[in-house]
């Protein structure tokens, strides 16, 4: 999925599955079309 570019990162697509991401408070991952998370981070 990652190589078709289904996944993004703040409307970045991820093509390179090694890719390292960096996840800081809100952070938006969207996995196809409808499948969204926003990370939210409490410390």
């Amino acid at each position: 999925m990652v190589e078709n570019g289904g996944i993004q990162v703040n409307s970045q697509k991820v093509l390179d599955p090694a890719e390292m991401v960096s996840l800081e408070n809100g952070t938006i991952i969207q996995v196809g079309k409808r499948k969204f998370v926003k990370m939210i981070f409490n410390s």
